[in-house]
């Protein structure tokens, strides 16, 4: 399922990508957990819920800043690296002002998997959960969903701190949703424009966002625009997460999260990018304030922004072989059921074409090998670690330069690019 050299990640053509997909999904799920930087949790989370009252109590009395409190004291338990166990007693000392009834609710029923454990119905590597069943009943793995398990003593077992932090933060939402917020998704997701802007602001960068139409009639709307001196960055977000049937290497739940995630987002920083070459600039009007923002010949990058990780998926390698093989693709289904979603993909493909026939036309031919090279695939905690000494436009341009023409066949972008930061401190490299 690993491939083994970069050369396994190129020549993939429309037959052979699925399948190749396929496996990567299965290779990510049973040997990639997905990690988060444990420091970037209580942010993400106050970031994300912002829009809710962390004060208000809820099903049995538990707030949201009591959740953070328990979950910042599992965070800082143990050791900086490696296992450890924790109990009761030791996470309720260190929530001071937290009833010890609320601590002892969140650690058994929001962050712990009770006995006998996780992945208890996870007997091979294609097992994926049934919407229809009762959760305790659905098959696949759900190590992920919680960063404890219970031990019969009545303590826990916490793993390694980077594997804990984005447990944290499901299991967060997962008791979220069981009080049945309403339009729990769709907030979270514009929260997440929100609070990208914030950080990008709080690093010294402006993140122009707004609606605007072009000279042809057409009209656009930027999630956040970046003007640095040589280069108009695109950034696009989507909160389609990669679901479990599709980690579980079901084909088509792959297509369908690749195309509400990666395609979805790509094809509209696309279309600014038409736009802003034919027309020389781009208008943005946000509550009644206007931004203009002209090319005058910079470069251009796109970047697809997702709340959680897709791991392998985010390399930049297999994005463009991705990309590149959409535009011979057309796909049907097998299941009379997914008809509708398939063939909203497939018009998606269709205005792909469109899209990259205009570009053609602007830019006076693009080989293959350039059509997507200004394109990433990004998560939202792998962009915290991006912004990482960034105090400019200019210096972000130099953090996404870092691995912009080096690939190490990995497919993990945070190895990557901490590889190539101390190589180029070494080295004194900057560009």
């Amino acid at each position: 399922m690993q491939p083994y050299s970069t050369f396994g990640l190129l020549f993939k053509d429309t037959w052979t990508l699925v399948p190749f997909l396929q496996e990567l999904a299965l290779y990510d799920s049973l040997f990639t957990i997905t990690q988060t930087r444990p420091s970037d949790v209580m942010k993400l989370l106050r970031g994300l819920l912002g829009w809710l009252d962390p004060d208000q109590k809820r099903g049995i009395g538990w707030t949201l800043n009591d959740l953070f409190a328990v979950g910042n004291a599992i965070l800082s338990s143990g050791g900086s690296r490696g296992s450890s166990f924790i109990s009761h007693t030791s996470i309720a000392a260190r929530c001071s002002g937290v009833d010890a009834r609320i601590v002892k609710f969140a650690l058994d029923e929001v962050f712990s998997h009770a006995l006998p454990g996780a992945n208890q119905r996870f007997n091979k590597p294609t097992d994926a959960p049934e919407d229809a069943l009762p959760r305790e009943q659905r098959s696949g793995h759900d190590f992920f969903e919680r960063p404890l398990l219970a031990s019969r003593d009545g303590g826990f077992m916490l793993f390694e701190k980077a594997l804990a932090a984005p447990a944290i933060i499901e299991a967060v939402f997962t008791v979220l949703r069981s009080t049945k917020l309403k339009n729990f998704e769709s907030l979270v997701g514009e929260e997440m424009e929100h609070f990208l802007r914030q950080e990008l602001g709080a690093h010294g960068i402006a993140a122009l966002q707004g609606d605007y139409d072009d000279s042809l009639g057409s009209h656009g709307e930027c999630d956040i625009v970046i003007e640095c001196p040589d280069t108009v960055i695109f950034i696009e977000m989507k909160k389609q997460p990669l679901t479990r049937k599709a980690q579980a290497g079901s084909d088509t739940a792959l297509l369908m999260d690749m195309a509400a995630s990666l395609l979805h987002a790509q094809l509209q920083a696309g279309w600014h990018e038409v736009r802003i070459r034919r027309d020389g600039f781009l208008l943005l009007e946000k509550d009644g304030q206007r931004r203009r923002v002209d090319l005058n010949g910079r470069a251009i990058e796109r970047i697809a922004v997702t709340l959680f990780d897709y791991g392998g998926f985010q390399d930049r390698t297999l994005l463009q072989q991705f990309l590149q093989a959409q535009l011979a693709a057309g796909y049907s289904p097998v299941d009379p059921a997914l008809n509708a979603k398939f063939d909203k993909i497939n018009a998606q493909l269709e205005e792909l074409r469109t899209q990259i026939a205009q570009l053609q036309s602007l830019v006076g031919g693009r080989g293959e090998a350039a059509r997507f090279f200004n394109c990433w695939f990004l998560s939202i905690p792998q962009f915290l670690v991006l912004l990482d000494g960034v105090d400019s436009p200019a210096t972000l341009r130099l953090a996404l330069w870092n691995t912009r023409h080096t690939s190490l066949g990995t497919l993990d972008f945070y190895f990557e690019h901490a590889h190539m930061k101390q190589l180029k401190a070494v080295g004194g490299g900057t560009r």
